[in-house]
């Protein structure tokens, strides 16, 4: 007789396939969660001889002698009872002991803590199965050198050593670890320059090395780091100019800071148009010296929404064509040499800004809040433009509709009634402080004028005994804030001994000389590269 033919199997319906993918997925966290088994007796003792540089609220009612390894707080095995990983968050002071060798198996071993001591073992070098390294530091932390052993690591994907006391220079050895993409040595005392071989690390994605003592030039072997995503540099004494070569990293590169470094020279607006996925630029007090115009050279960024230039020597109007940059939200410009008038195209163009810092520089005429409402209300958070020159009213109706958080318009010269801001929503409750308005002798509230030296007043607006202090603390011998002296029974900016002398117009600034009562006198000080013009008192001109 034929056999009989077998049924064909059905197809998995539309339920056991969710069902066979959860089934997967709770075997697989089964797997990476610590077995509850004992853990091996040479590895347990040297567990246990950590104990005193734990906190024992976190360890103590789970790090015993003959318990299985699953509950131990912070340690995971893997079904041999060996361990595997390591996450101790509570280190309380005291080295890592150079028996660590005993955890032979571990791969992930992170500490951290508030007084790490001693210096990180060379011994590490021996733990061949370790992929990361996270150990750092929120006060004092490890000394001595980075352990050159830890270029024996060859499975190593990340070593954090974030937050010592790590000196001398960054081992070359660690270009060897070709499977590293992440690198973070930033907040030591290292010093030297940045090894060319790091360029070598081709699966290195963020690489931060900010807050030490690295001296030389950015070298350009770093654009080879083809997978590299951000790159920290800051505060370091790394000089310019930056490496044209960094174009190589147009593909990969998001993140770039090399925030003070006496990187001088002129704004390397080349390269960053060419780092068409760039998303943030942070070259604060970097010592560059250039015109407005490389600035705007960026107008057509596609990614860019964070540009921080702030302390350095930019002269020149605000580029109106920054504002078609269609993801900027952060822009800082503080502390420049920025002069003229803010257009109100800047603003027309409808940037997606949540910040915004034009303090400290040149400014002149009247801002454009009419344009600033229509542009950016709905978007706006931060508005610092204080220490200009800026007049006029700030019209209630062209604020009313902001989301500010931080409002900071003093040491102008605005007139008029002080203005009524929106609330903002977010974790700041903003509260119209008085402060964000002292040094504006022209602005009124209930018909008084500002008191500018009330500077201890920064409750808000609302509160009764502020509004009785305000208007009752102007008097003829109080005496100004910095920047301004008395004239006439109000405070102004102007330099000398009277208005007569005008104000310190172009490249300068005010500086107290002496003071007599109630009297403050000041003279002009020329910015470096500029001095008084023949005959004046008070006007700066180019020297040469």
């Amino acid at each position: 007789m034929a056999p009989r033919p077998s049924k064909p199997r059905k197809a998995p319906t539309s339920l056991t396939s969710p069902i066979v993918a959860l089934l997967v997925l709770a075997i697989s966290l089964l797997c990476t969660q610590s077995h509850a088994a004992p853990i091996k007796p040479a590895q347990e003792k040297l567990l246990l001889s950590l104990m005193p540089y734990l906190d024992d609220y976190f360890y103590k009612d789970t790090w015993r002698a003959g318990n299985d390894c699953s509950k131990w707080e912070g340690v995971t095995c893997n079904s041999r009872g060996a361990v595997v990983k390591i996450e101790l968050n509570f280190w309380e002071s005291g080295p890592i002991p150079s028996t660590i060798t005993a955890l032979n198996s571990l791969q992930h071993l992170e500490i951290s803590g508030s007084n790490l001591t001693g210096s990180l073992p060379e011994t590490l070098g021996a733990l061949l199965t370790l992929t990361t390294i996270r150990v750092s530091s929120s006060t004092s932390g490890f000394s001595g050198r980075i352990p050159r052993s830890l270029s024996s690591l060859s499975n190593l994907v990340s070593l954090d050593l974030f937050g010592h006391r790590f000196s001398g220079g960054i081992p070359p050895a660690l270009s060897s670890l070709k499977r590293l993409t992440y690198l973070a040595l930033n907040l030591n005392q290292l010093s030297g320059p940045i090894p060319a071989g790091l360029g070598s690390l081709r699966n290195l994605k963020t690489l931060l090395l900010a807050h030490n003592r690295l001296t030389g030039l950015v070298p350009r072997q770093l654009a080879q780091l083809m997978s590299l995503e951000e790159l920290n540099l800051q505060e370091n004494r790394l000089i310019g100019p930056l490496p044209g070569a960094l174009t190589a990293l147009a593909p990969t590169l998001k993140s770039l800071d090399v925030s003070y470094n006496p990187i001088g020279g002129a704004f390397p607006y080349r390269l960053i148009k060419r780092l068409s996925r760039l998303e943030t630029l942070s070259l604060q007090r970097a010592g560059i010296k250039d015109t407005t115009m490389s600035l705007a050279q960026l107008w057509r960024h596609p990614s860019l929404y964070l540009i921080d230039l702030s302390w350095n020597k930019i002269s020149g109007n605000l580029p109106h064509v920054l504002g078609r940059m269609k993801n900027l939200n952060r822009l800082y410009l503080m502390g420049n040499r920025l002069n003229g008038s803010v257009s109100w195209k800047f603003f027309a163009y409808k940037p997606p800004l949540t910040d915004l810092s034009l303090a400290d520089n040149q400014l002149t005429g009247e801002f454009p809040w009419a344009a600033l409402k229509a542009g950016v209300a709905g978007t706006l958070e931060h508005l610092d433009i204080n220490s200009n020159s800026f007049v006029g009213a700030i019209p209630t109706a062209a604020l009313r509709d902001f989301r500010l958080t931080d409002f900071n318009v003093s040491d102008n010269f605005f007139s008029g009634k002080l203005p009524e801001i929106g609330r903002g929503e977010g974790d700041m409750v903003f509260d119209f402080a008085y402060n964000y308005f002292w040094g504006n002798p022209m602005l009124t509230i209930s018909g008084q004028k500002l008191c500018p030296e009330e500077s201890g007043l920064s409750q808000g607006f609302g509160d009764d005994e502020i509004l009785k202090a305000v208007q009752n603390c102007l008097s003829k011998t109080a005496s100004c804030p910095e920047k301004q002296q008395r004239s006439g029974g109000a405070c102004t900016k102007f330099c000398g001994a009277s208005s007569s002398n005008g104000p310190c117009s172009g490249y300068g600034t005010c500086v107290p000389v002496n003071s007599a009562g109630s009297s403050i006198q000041f003279e002009c000080k020329c910015y470096e590269g500029y001095k008084l013009k023949a005959g004046s008192k008070h006007e700066c001109v180019r020297d040469g």
